[in-house]
């Protein structure tokens, strides 16, 4: 269950994202610089080190949704798919991303949906992966504002409300900014519950907020551990020079 907005800009992008999961789910830790191969990477993740969204020194990033509508379901001893986005950060294009992903043992995850953003590519590229438990589909998208949900309660109730939530808002002067990302990721439209984008249910809950500003020279990531409509949550903030 999660939420995923993509915002593209003059001199670069912003990425938002909810994650939520079950509330007896241990914390996950904030985000630091990893080095991954020949890339430096940074990004929050589990304390067994699986991770959901991140970015590179060039300034490409990615994100992982569940895919909870897919039929297909591994039943037996499946692998996390928290070893994904870690993975593919050691990409530097869309191409190489789709190669290293190839390469992972897919059969034996559960459906997910993937999507990596590619500004240093000759021309920038979203480039979102579908595995549904059997097959592997790659889908480009243009350079421009979209959002993404997964939810494992009803997945085509929460994206139909979900969607009408930020489409009711994006007329607004200040659409796609970092402010309004922040309104949006916090809302409880039309109520708080398992369809709001700041989702509460009794087992399961927004459990924390991700950031991310990239630009030509350097990125920054705003991380939230809690639900983003608690004012109060501390907010972790890291970054640094692209391509250093």
């Amino acid at each position: 269950m999660c939420t995923l907005t993509f915002s593209p800009h003059a001199t670069g992008y912003l990425l938002a994202m909810n994650r939520d999961e079950q509330r007896s789910r241990a914390r996950a830790l904030p985000p630091n610089w990893h080095r991954l191969g020949d890339r430096r990477a940074l990004f929050p993740h589990e304390p067994g080190g699986g991770a959901w969204i991140g970015l590179n020194d060039p300034g490409n990033s990615c994100a992982l949704l569940n895919w909870h509508s897919a039929p297909t379901r591994i039943l037996a001893h499946p692998i996390s798919r928290g070893v994904v986005v870690p993975a593919l950060l050691e990409a530097d294009g869309p191409e190489s991303a789709g190669a290293i992903l190839s390469r992972l043992q897919l059969g034996r995850m559960q459906p997910f949906r993937l999507v990596g953003f590619f500004q240093a590519s000759e021309s920038p590229i979203v480039r979102e992966w579908r595995w549904d438990g059997t097959l592997l589909e790659a889908i480009n998208w243009g350079w421009q504002l979209r959002h993404w949900i997964s939810s494992a309660k009803d997945e085509v109730e929460a994206q139909r409300l979900r969607e009408a939530c930020f489409r009711r808002h994006e007329t607004e002067a200040d659409a796609g900014s970092e402010a309004w990302l922040q309104r949006m990721y916090s809302t409880h439209e039309p109520e708080a519950g398992p369809y709001s984008i700041c989702m509460h249910r009794d087992d399961a809950m927004t459990v924390s907020h991700t950031r991310l500003e990239i630009r030509k020279d350097d990125v920054r990531m705003r991380y939230v551990d809690g639900p983003p409509c608690e004012c109060g949550s501390p907010v972790h903030v890291a970054g640094g020079k692209c391509g250093h």
